[in-house]
């Protein structure tokens, strides 16, 4: 029974051994859900202040994962790193410049394409789907680390 505990301990102490403290691990990233409201630009260097960046989500099982978290943490919603600031309705990841490809998770109704709304969040009346926001407007980060950015900066 001992080794059973023990084992079990061991697994779940691993299981973000990858991740910075307070990040959990999904995949190859690890993600922090923030309960500070921020405007976009606010949230950008709050993430870049601890070595990482606004949410990019690359695949839908990314997607469901974070939706399920946010859906858990509560709050009004979440920055995405996501914009159309550059060219209008051209939605993309302000970190690396990659076009959004999960065009299918928008919530009804968005993007809107109202002016001025080029920061992209989860919406909580949208059940935590894409929905296109004024960049002014406050949100709670989700920050990421990829793991492998993460690795690199520890010194041992």
């Amino acid at each position: 029974m001992l080794a059973i505990i023990i084992v079990l301990a061991f697994c779940v102490l691993n299981a973000n051994a990858d991740c910075p403290d307070g990040y959990m691990k999904h995949q190859g990233s690890c993600y922090r859900f923030h309960h500070t409201e921020f405007t976009w630009p606010e949230a950008v260097s709050f993430c870049h202040a601890f070595n990482a960046h606004l949410l990019k989500l690359e695949t839908e099982a990314e997607f469901t994962f974070v939706r399920g978290k946010a859906k858990e943490s509560g709050g009004d919603g979440y920055w995405t790193g996501g914009s159309d600031a550059v060219e209008d309705r051209n939605w993309i990841w302000a970190e690396t410049g990659s076009a959004l490809t999960l065009t299918t998770d928008w919530a009804t109704g968005e993007p809107d394409n109202a002016p001025g709304r080029d920061c992209l969040g989860l919406w909580k009346a949208g059940d935590f789907q894409f929905g296109a926001y004024d960049c002014r407007h406050l949100l709670r980060p989700i920050c990421e680390v990829d793991i492998e950015t993460s690795a690199q900066g520890i010194v041992g």
